[in-house]
């Protein structure tokens, strides 16, 4: 993936309990935004995003969106 600067950005899950989180990460390696979930006990993979997060100075370059795309597609 890359963001609105041409810069490659990952984007991973962490399945931790009770709070999980998917992160983009820059290509060194660096964390630069979290979107924080629960899975709600019993539902059929149902989670709630509570939080999301892109570190200042990485605004306005789409990465809450690649946080979305990817969440919204796993």
């Amino acid at each position: 993936m890359t963001d609105n600067t041409g810069a490659s950005v990952t984007v991973e899950l962490d399945l931790a309990s009770p709070i999980s989180s998917y992160t983009i990460v820059r290509a060194d390696e660096t964390p630069v935004g979290t979107a924080d979930f629960v899975v709600i006990p019993g539902a059929s993979e149902e989670r709630i995003f509570f939080h999301t997060e892109v570190c200042q100075g990485f605004g306005a370059r789409g990465l809450v969106a690649l946080l979305a795309r990817r969440y919204l597609t796993t």
